[in-house]
């Protein structure tokens, strides 16, 4: 069993260092950091009321949002990418932040 052990041991650091490697060789996709999308769903939660906003789009610039509400009130800029998104809701990401930090494998012997 402790050979079988060890031999996955020695595979996994194998893995992870070849994965490295790849990583390293790999060059990021180029940025654009005056890129100006508006996305147009058909509806957006905004996290904090209720009720879904029909109607409404979200000016995005440089990875950041710039501005969300009503499509009459947002003004984009004449460069800004028009994304339509016909029949989705936009809603902010979420993030998955629990963990288990002493939950153990149920086959696990004393």
């Amino acid at each position: 069993m402790r050979i079988k052990f060890r031999l996955l041991l020695c595979l996994a650091a194998i893995f992870v260092t070849q994965m490295s490697q790849v990583a390293q060789t790999q060059s990021p996709a180029p940025k654009q950091p005056d890129a100006v999308y508006l996305l147009k769903p058909a509806r957006v939660f905004d996290g904090e009321s209720a009720q879904l906003h029909d109607g409404w789009v979200v000016l995005v610039r440089a990875e950041k949002i710039e501005a969300v509400g009503p499509a009459g009130e947002i003004k984009p800029p004449a460069e800004a990418k028009v994304i339509d998104l016909p029949g989705l809701t936009l809603m902010p990401g979420l993030i998955e932040a629990h963990s288990h930090i002493l939950l153990h494998p149920y086959s696990e012997t004393l």
